[in-house]
């Protein structure tokens, strides 16, 4: 009997965080979302200002420079989650907008928000 190589294996896992990593995970999460944001915000305002013939055009990097250099005295709030939750939106950032750069005709990357509707996952049927 001759099996197939390719097969894909998958596992499931469902994290059952405690409080205090609830709270983490959500701090995490909202220190990613407003670095997305702030880098939104800020790219379309420099964005413009390359379009009117001031300044150079925005960069995920840049952008990333910019926002470490002001978080210690603006945003120390960032510094209670991992560097992680503060860098790696910036590079997904710059790839979203190279990738629309390249096919202007796809959507615009946009900002990111919680829904009232969805808040923090509860863990349903947690024992």
């Amino acid at each position: 009997m001759r099996y197939a190589l390719d097969m894909d294996i998958a596992f499931k896992t469902q994290l059952r965080p405690n409080n205090r990593q609830r709270t983490y995970f959500a701090k995490a999460s909202g220190t990613a979302r407003f670095c997305w944001n702030w880098a939104l915000a800020e790219w379309n305002r420099q964005y413009e200002l390359h379009r009117d013939g001031q300044g150079d055009r925005p960069s995920g990097m840049a952008l990333k420079r910019q926002f470490n250099a002001l978080k210690k005295t603006e945003y120390p709030w960032v510094y209670g989650v991992t560097k992680y939750a503060s860098q790696q939106p910036f590079i997904a950032f710059q790839r979203a907008f190279s990738d629309w750069m390249k096919d202007l005709k796809s959507p615009k990357p946009a900002a990111v928000w919680i829904s009232a509707s969805r808040p923090w996952p509860q863990s349903r049927g947690a024992r």
